[in-house]
């Protein structure tokens, strides 16, 4: 328990520290159960995870990006 109490805080940091970069998602939305299976699916390897967590904020930034064009379009 007591590792993953410090992998989850290993990611929160990691989070916080980009939180401008996208990272905000991970602050804002996720909470430790949330984390603790990201976690989970990635063998505890903190690599992978970030990595992974990065391809939802690379896919949720650019599903904004589409969304705004689409707004643009549409005045």
């Amino acid at each position: 328990m007591k590792d993953e109490q410090a992998c989850i805080q290993f990611i929160r940091k990691y989070a916080n520290d980009h939180y401008n970069e996208g990272w905000d998602l991970v602050v804002e939305a996720y909470d430790d159960g949330d984390l603790l299976e990201e976690l989970s699916e990635h063998n505890f390897a903190l690599k992978k995870t970030i990595q992974s967590l990065q391809e939802t904020i690379d896919l949720r930034k650019q599903l904004m990006e589409e969304h705004q064009a689409e707004a643009k379009q549409s005045y």
